[in-house]
């Protein structure tokens, strides 16, 4: 590739990812910061069967063993279907599952780190109108459903907010008319 220039930095970067809102976002973190590069990549993206028919839908979302992502990327339902999402952790590490407004993901995500050692007793779930329906802090082995109607449509991000897992941890539920 061609050399683009550098990037001071004050430490030395620990770890480089992909995650935000579109997944095709560069996060660049050091010990002390968290540094966002706005970079576009290319490649296919993900594919969706579009949005199943009737007035139920059912989901089923884990988290992926050792890799602090979710096994469904992004899923479609319809304005008014009765949703329910089975989420379950066989990761060792706590997981949640929180569904927010359109745009919110990172916001919340943030809300989260800010709870500090607060978060634990609160299973680092911010008091935000910005997280519409969601999970408690699942351990290994656990499972929990989730049941709403599909509002508006929008694109509804999904975030687990633990402390450093929302930068992989996420996806999108398509509300589609």
């Amino acid at each position: 590739g061609k050399h683009l220039g550098d990037i001071p930095f004050p430490e030395r970067p620990s770890n480089l990812c992909f995650g935000g809102e579109d997944g095709k976002t560069l996060f660049v973190t050091a010990r002390k910061s968290l540094y966002s590069l706005a970079m576009k990549v290319g490649g296919a993206g993900f594919k969706d069967a579009g949005a199943p028919e009737g007035n139920k839908v059912e989901v089923t979302i884990s988290s992926v063993k050792e890799k602090l992502v979710y096994d469904v990327k992004s899923f479609t339902v319809r304005t008014g279907q009765k949703v329910t999402v089975t989420f379950k952790n066989p990761d060792f590490p706590p997981h949640n599952l929180l569904f927010v407004k359109p745009g919110q993901a990172d916001a919340v995500a943030k809300m989260a780190v800010d709870m500090g050692a607060d978060g634990f007793a609160k299973q680092f779930k911010p008091d935000t109108d910005k997280i519409l329906w969601g999970s408690t802090m699942l351990d290994h082995g656990e499972t929990e459903k989730i049941s709403f109607t599909a509002p508006e449509p929008g694109d509804y991000p999904y975030v687990c907010t633990f402390p450093g897992h929302a930068i992989l941890m996420r996806g999108v539920m398509k509300v589609v008319p």
